[in-house]
């Protein structure tokens, strides 16, 4: 008798998890109610617009015109800019407030550089190059250059022939002079080193100043 009834629950059981898994595959099919959120594909989601602002803004300049930087547009302005003057001489381009500055110009270029990171000119020959309120100056001119750096971390100039720099309140003013030159420095944090490229040691002058060469008969 008692096998006979653990029989016959065995079946009872048996048939009760059939209709179960009977009526799971039916509603497996069914759509879902109406409260449930529907599935979100990846076509439905939006692109993020970029809010990177443009690497650089190059502009090219005409001789004897101040050139400045683009502005953008507010929120999106460039970090960087790049002002080219070509061959023409007499180049007058001026940046401010961007991390990177760089201008590329002929002879008599007067490039300027104001509360900005780091700014780098390349000139020929006469040009001035001016910097103020920077994190770096760097500068590669000719001969008859005139190079100043004033409230600057570092100023870092290499000049040519007749070439005057001045440096004044600034942590680093680091000199070379392919040429005769003069420096004077002021109220420098960690010096005023200068190297004269094939003219021995620089001196010193009557005035305070530094030079290679015949500097010390440069005007101030």
């Amino acid at each position: 008798i008692v096998a006979g009834a653990a029989v016959l629950l065995f079946c009872v059981g048996l048939a009760a998890a059939l209709l179960l898994w009977r009526s799971r595959d039916q509603g497996a099919g069914d759509a879902p109610e109406s409260g449930a959120p529907a599935p979100v594909s990846l076509k439905d989601v939006p692109r993020a617009a970029s809010s990177m602002a443009p690497a650089s803004d190059a502009g090219g300049c005409q001789p004897g015109v101040p050139c400045t930087c683009a502005p953008g547009t507010p929120g999106n302005v460039p970090k960087s800019c790049q002002l080219t003057c070509g061959e023409a001489p007499g180049c007058r381009p001026s940046c401010s407030e961007r991390d990177v500055c760089e201008s590329r110009c002929a002879g008599n270029c007067r490039s300027s550089c104001d509360h900005s990171k780091a700014c780098d000119t390349r000139c020929t020959d006469n040009c001035a190059v001016d910097c103020r309120h920077v994190e770096t100056c760097q500068a590669t001119c000719g001969a008859g250059c005139k190079y100043t750096c004033e409230n600057a971390g570092k100023c870092v100039p290499v000049v040519g022939e007749g070439s005057v720099v001045k440096c004044n309140q600034v942590g680093l003013c680091e000199v070379t002079c392919t040429g005769s030159c003069a420096v004077s420095c002021s109220a420098t944090g960690q010096g005023c080193p200068i190297t004269c490229q094939g003219q021995g040691p620089a001196k010193r002058c009557a005035d305070g100043r530094k030079a290679c060469g015949d500097g010390c008969s440069l005007p101030q």
